[in-house]
Formats: structure tokens, C-alpha cells, sequence
């Protein structure tokens, strides 16, 4: 059959050769040909691209095969008989093999090298030949050499990719285009810098080449450009004022070329500079007192200048004062937002908010003028920007006042925040919106129930299909949404049982434990749960052996509304069931029966592999202790201290939350540990619990968070001596009146130390 050539042993025949030219076929027009070329007084066997005019337009498989025949037909002596298979649907995703005809063999290197480079070049991943190589080949594994085009950076980017073009960096460093653009797409700020750098370029050529590209590279480019007009060079100043024609009305554009104006020798060239002014929307700029000392004035004039402007109505004021938020002087921005709100610029303001010229503060202050407004479209773009971009105690109360404004658009806001990256921005929205009680959020609950892992979204969409009447809740078991479609089933017996309408929807929940569909299986099961009787129970014990996980996790939970026993079998096959999410809930519905039965079960489970079940142990463990029984409440308080030291965070807290359901100095000690623990969510929940404890040794542990770094933190403490009460708690309260900063938490401070 000939020899036979491993990818080691290919990529050990040839030592490779990167040579440059000036001359190139498009990507994909060519084949490779193996020819011999002569560098210097060195001779090379190199892989030499040709164009191939039936290779171009858009490759297809058709054309792997015509670029195959297209090699033949140059070498019939050295392909022989060699055949293409070709398997797929396009080039990408094909699968391309080639059975070198057994005479050809001794040109076995030479076919593989030249069908890889040119197949490769169309857009083919690898090229298999069996009985010569082990798996398919691509360019890395040909060992001969091959000519590649080296392009400038700036030439390359935004998308300019092929294998064997390589970007020359400022540095004269080469690098591959397809990093390069994989750079670019990810946004790589070194990256543009270097393509900034050409402008400081020493040939003009370059400079005004790299200037013209700059607005199709979708970068910011203002500046960099604008300071082009103080070139030396002519025909650079005379470029850049070109390039700058589509970001005119940029504060840093119009300080440019009114120094260029001014400093210009050319008449001619000094004319294009103020008709390029002339076209200004502030058409005043360089006359008008106030405009001009807010632009060109110190930094005292310009506040002076922006404090003036506020009591004018001209319509260009607002402009003049928008572009002024940009100023890089604080003091210049924030009086000039200040007086864009006297002057009524909304859309201007609305603006600011997107415009990345704007610092943060500045931003802040224009939103929060906007919230402010009577409009309820200013409402909501304030509102939501300070949603998205303030602290976090002030972010969650921009989200619930937004969803206090009655419009569409402010719930849609509000809906948006569903998937926001800030879980504390979710939990405001959802629990906004369950209060906003509007049915016209569940499209959108359903939606981020898909797309985040947020475990409760289902459960409070539930909250505000039970705000619907029983008729409506009805009528939405139809949904198209299977989402909504399982809320609604789950609502329809919660609503039915506290309206004493079982007997309307029994039947249609009964039927839903056959649907077809496991989500309504099983929030049909959770719903008979509410009834909680013996029809009910029936009804439930054949669907406790679904085959499906998740509708037996829902069943384990409808068992727990039972109270009195029922479906204890069920309940038990559900605790050995070896789904972890059924596990789970099944413990989970032994605390809510109060089962202590199952004590060794479930403090078993606490050891779990599992953080789900450990978790889902550790919440039932309270209810299982009567507070009566010394040695179990002991017991109790030994496992869940130990549980708040776990490895999983959820488990952690699960464990601190239980520990609080105990008035004991036992349970105070076991929480109070975790008030130094390096998560924020941990140390807020142990605050809670020992608030919840309601032990008299809690308050002087709590006092130690009161300094705690996290906000959250500390008013959960002021929170949680406000419940403690005593002594303990007021001195507290009093010292940390003394060293709190924060305004707002003063104010609660100082009505808590009423309170007590």
C-alpha cells in the first residue's frame, strides 16, 4: 500500500519556512501548489498559492470537490487516480478523506500537503487519507514550507481572518489574524491601543489611513483624532478634520478645532475649520457670555457660568449644559447637572445616563433629579438607571419605587432586573413586582425562571397568579407558557382550598396527575396537597412512584401539608429515594409534618454527600424538637452547630436559620462564630438568627457585628437589637450612634434607640 506516515513522523519530514508577499489571491480562490523557489541563493520546495477561478464566491461542498479535481488536473503524473470522498454539508462541518491511488504512493507527501493546504484554505477542518496518516490532517501537521501574507494591525481588524494571514503588530511582533480578531470581538482595550498607537505614526501615509478606518472600527475615536489637529503635517490636520465630521458635536471635538482655528496658517484650511463650527448645534459657542465662560473659563467662572445658565430659557442652553457633564472638573459637571434640571432638559438628562463621557457621580445626580419628576417616563429612566448603578441599599429601594409606578414601561423595567448579573437586583424585582401584584409579570417571571438559577422565581410568580380569582387561575391552566401553565395548577388548589372550593377543581387537578406533561403532574400533586384529606390522599399515592424525579420531589412536598400521618409509606419509599432532589423534599416535608419519627433519618442526612440534602436536613430539624425535651433540643443544637461549619454556603445558613428557631445560649454560641465569616450572606443570616433566638446573651454578640463592612450587615444588626431589646441592646445601639456614617442608618439608629 505504500508508506505509511503518522502525524509525528509528517511533522518531522520538513522544517517550515514563513516567507512575505505583497501579492495575494483571495481567501478561498486558491490551491497549493509544491514548486521549487529560489530565496536569495538558498532554494526552497515550498506550497506556493494559485488562483483558481472556479474556487471563487462562497465555498461549498462543491467546491472542496472542483478544488480537489483543480490539483489533479495540474499533477495528473502525481495524483494518478487518487479519489475525494466527500460527507457533509458544508465545509466546516465536513468530513473529507482521500485514497491516494496506490501508484501514486511515492507522491503520497506531496498529495497530502497540497489537498490539506488548499482544502484547509476553503474552510475544511482536516483532511484524513487513510493507510497514510492516523486521523485527519490540518495545516499544522504539513511539514513543508508555505507563504503566508503578514498585514498591518489596523488593516486586520475588525474581522479580517484567514490561517495564513498574520497581523504585524506596531511592535513589528507577528501574530495571527484569527487571535487578532478573536481579540477585537472580546473587546481587548491593549488591542485598540495599539491600533490608537499608528497615529502617532511617523509617515503621514499611515496616520491618515489609520484615521479614515478608526469610525468603521466602532471604537471610541473622538479624542484620539482630535488631537490630530495639532500635527505638524498638513494633510493629517486636513484628514482629521474629515474623520471628525461624524462625532462634530463632542465637547472634546469642538475645543479641538476651535484651537485648530485659531492656530491655523492656512487660510484655506483655518476656512474648513469654521465652517465645521458653523454647522455646531450650539451655534453661539464662541459669542454667547455664559456658554463660552462654561466651555473656556476657569473652573470657578464655569460653575458661576452654569449656575447662570439655569435661569434661561434659550434652547440651546440645554446643550451647552449636557455637554458640560463631561467636563473632567467635578464641580463644573455636577453644578451643570443641577441646572439641567432647572431648565427642564429630560431628554437631555436622558442621555447623560448612556453616555460614557459621563462619570458615575455625575450620572447618579442626573438620574436621581429624573426620579424626582412628575413624568412617569423621567420616573423610569431614573429610577432604573439608579436601579442598576447605586449602591446596593439604594439600588433595592430605586427597584421598589419603580414598580410603583403605574405604567407598562416601568414594569418592563422592573421585569428586566428578573436577569440582572446582582442577585440582590433580582430578589428587589421579583419581590417589587409580587407586590405590584400585576399578572402581566408572568410572561417575564416564566422567562428568567429559564435563563437564571433563582430557585424562588416559580414561587413568586405562584404569589401573584393567587391574587387572580379562582375563574382566572382556571383559565391559565390552558396557558401556552408551560411555566405558567404549572404555576397556575399548583395556585389552583392553594385558592380552591381557602375559598372551600375543592370540589370545582378536585377532578381537574385529579386528571393533571395523568398529564403528560411532568411539570403538570407535578404541581397537580402539589395543589391536592392543600386539600390535605383523604380524597386528596388517594389521589396522591400511585403518582408517588412516578417515573419522573421532579414530579415525585413535588409529591414529597404535598405530602408534608399533611399533618396527621397520611402517606406515611409513601412518604418513607420517598426518604430512600435515590434522586437527590426528591430526597431532599421528602425531608423537607418531615419538617413540615413534624414526623420525629424520623429524627435518625434526618440527622443522618445531615452527613449527606449531597449539600441539597444536608441542606434540606438541616431546616427540618427544628420542627422535629420539642422545646420541652432538654437531652433533644441538646442533641439538636450539637448537630446544627456543627452544620453551620460546612463546606456549602446554602447549608451553612440553612443550619444558622434553624439554630435561631432556639431560645438558648447554646444556639447563640453556635451562630455567633459565624458573625466573622468571610461571606456577606452568611454573616447577615447569623444576625438574623440571633435576633430570632430572642436570647438574653444574643444582644451583647450582636453589638460585635456592628462595625461589620457589608451595609446589609449592619442593618440587620440595628434590626436585631431593636428585637432583642434590654440594656445590651440600647448601649449598643447608642455607641454605634457614635461611629455610623451612613445617614440613612443613623436615622434608623437613632428610632430604634426610641423604640427601646
Amino acid at each position: 500500500m505504500g508508506l505509511k506516515f503518522g502525524k509525528n513522523l509528517l511533522g518531522a519530514l520538513g522544517a517550515s519556512l514563513l516567507l512575505s508577499t505583497t501579492a495575494w489571491a483571495d481567501a478561498g480562490s486558491v490551491r497549493y501548489s509544491y514548486e521549487k523557489v529560489e530565496v536569495g541563493s538558498t532554494v526552497e520546495w515550498v506550497l506556493v498559492p494559485k488562483t483558481e477561478a472556479v474556487l471563487t464566491g462562497k465555498p461549498t461542498i462543491a467546491t472542496v470537490t472542483s478544488a480537489f479535481e483543480a490539483l489533479r488536473k495540474d499533477k495528473r503524473s502525481t495524483y494518478l487516480k487518487s479519489a475525494l470522498t466527500v460527507k457533509g454539508k458544508t465545509p466546516s462541518s465536513a468530513n473529507v478523506s482521500v485514497q491516494i491511488d496506490p501508484a501514486a504512493s511515492r507522491y503520497a507527501l506531496i498529495i497530502m500537503a497540497e489537498t490539506v493546504y488548499t482544502l484547509t484554505e476553503i474552510g475544511v477542518p482536516g483532511v484524513e487519507f487513510p493507510g497514510y496518516a492516523n486521523g485527519a490532517l490540518a495545516r499544522e501537521d504539513v511539514p513543508f514550507s508555505g507563504y503566508a501574507l503578514t498585514v498591518p494591525l489596523w488593516k486586520v481588524v475588525p474581522s479580517t481572518s484567514s490561517p495564513q494571514i498574520l497581523a504585524r503588530m506596531p511592535n513589528g511582533e507577528l501574530v495571527s489574524s484569527e487571535q487578532i480578531v478573536q481579540r477585537w470581538k472580546s473587546k481587548d482595550q491593549a488591542l485598540v491601543d495599539q491600533v490608537y498607537s499608528y497615529l502617532q505614526a511617523k509617515d503621514p501615509y499611515t496616520v491618515t489611513s489609520v484615521a479614515k478606518v478608526l469610525p468603521e472600527l466602532k471604537i471610541p475615536y473622538a479624542e484620539q483624532v482630535a488631537a490630530l489637529l495639532k500635527d505638524e503635517r498638513s494633510q493629517v490636520r486636513s484628514t482629521a478634520l474629515e474623520v471628525l465630521e461624524s462625532v462634530r458635536d463632542q465637547p472634546v471635538v469642538l475645543d479641538a478645532v476651535v484651537a485648530y482655528m485659531n492656530t491655523e496658517k492656512d487660510d484655506a484650511a483655518a476656512a474648513k475649520a469654521a465652517a465645521f463650527l458653523g454647522k455646531a448645534k450650539d451655534k453661539k459657542f464662541a459669542v454667547q457670555q455664559h456658554l463660552f465662560a462654561l466651555k473656556r473659563g476657569d473652573e470657578k467662572l464655569a460653575v458661576e457660568a452654569a449656575k447662570a445658565l439655569a435661569g434661561f430659557k434659550d434652547e440651546r442652553v440645554p446643550t451647552a449644559l449636557a455637554a458640560a457633564l463631561e467636563d473632567k472638573r467635578l464641580p463644573v459637571a455636577k453644578a451643570s447637572a443641577d441646572a439641567l434640571e432647572s431648565v427642564g432638559g429630560v431628554s437631555e438628562q436622558k442621555a447623560a445616563l448612556t453616555n460614557s463621557k459621563v462619570v458615575a457621580e455625575v450620572k447618579l445626580q442626573v438620574a436621581g433629579h429624573l426620579a424626582e419628576q412628575k413624568a412617569d417616563d423621567s420616573k423610569v429612566a431614573g429610577q432604573g438607571f439608579l436601579a442598576r448603578n447605586d449602591v446596593e441599599h439604594k439600588a433595592v429601594s430605586a427597584v421598589e419605587a419603580l414598580a410603583k409606578v403605574k405604567s407598562d414601561a416601568a414594569r418592563s423595567n422592573v421585569e428586566d432586573l428578573l436577569k440582572s448579573e446582582k442577585r440582590y437586583l433580582r430578589v428587589a424585582a421579583a419581590n417589587s413586582l409580587v407586590e405590584r401584584g400585576d399578572a402581566a409579570s408572568l410572561p417575564a417571571f416564566a422567562a428568567a425562571a429559564k435563563s437564571v438559577t433563582e430557585p424562588n422565581l416559580e414561587e413568586l410568580a405562584f404569589q401573584i397568579v393567587m391574587k387572580e380569582s379562582l375563574n382566572a387561575i382556571q383559565t391559565r391552566t390552558k396557558d401556552s407558557n408551560p411555566i405558567l401553565r404549572r404555576v397556575a395548577y399548583r395556585a389552583l388548589g392553594e385558592k380552591a382550598q381557602k375559598e372551600n372550593a375543592g370540589s370545582r377543581v378536585f377532578n381537574t387537578l385529579k386528571d393533571g396527575l395523568g398529564n403528560s406533561d411532568p411539570l403538570i403532574r407535578g404541581a397537580s400533586a402539589r395543589a391536592l396537597g392543600a386539600f390535605a384529606d383523604s380524597k386528596s390522599a388517594e389521589a396522591l399515592k400511585p403518582v408517588a412512584k412516578d417515573r419522573d424525579a421532579k414530579v415525585r420531589a413535588d409529591v414529597a412536598l404535598a405530602i408534608g401539608r399533611f399533618k396527621n400521618g397520611e402517606l406515611a409509606e409513601e412518604l418513607t419509599a420517598l426518604l430512600e429515594d435515590k434522586n437527590e432532589l426528591v430526597k431532599a423534599n421528602a425531608l423537607r416535608a418531615i419538617g413540615m409534618r413534624g414526623d420525629a419519627f424520623a429524627w435518625k433519618t434526618v440527622v443522618g442526612s445531615v452527613g449527606d454527600k449531597n449539600a441539597e440534602i444536608r441542606a434540606a436536613a438541616v431546616e427540618a430539624l427544628p420542627s422535629l424538637v420539642s422545646r420541652d425535651d432538654a437531652q433533644g433540643v441538646r442533641d439538636a443544637i450539637g448537630t446544627l452547630s456543627a452544620a453551620v461549619n460546612d463546606d456549602s454556603t446554602d447549608v451553612q445558613i440553612a443550619a444558622i436559620k434553624s439554630l435561631g428557631t432556639f431560645n438558648s445560649d447554646a444556639a447563640v454560641t453556635g451562630i455567633a462564630f459565624q458573625l466573622g465569616a468571610n461571606d456577606d450572606d452568611v454573616r447577615l443570616a447569623a444576625v438574623n438568627a440571633l435576633g430570632a433566638t430572642g436570647h438574653s446573651s444574643a444582644a451583647s454578640v450582636v453589638a460585635n457585628a456592628a462595625a461589620d463592612p457589608n451595609r446589609n450587615v449592619r442593618v440587620a444588626v440595628v434590626e436585631a437589637l431593636t428585637k432583642l431589646k434590654g440594656p445590651d441592646a440600647r448601649r449598643a445601639l447608642e455607641q454605634r450612634s457614635q461611629q455610623e456614617k451612613d445617614p440613612e442608618l443613623l436615622e434608623l439608629i437613632s428610632a430604634s434607640i426610641k423604640k427601646l
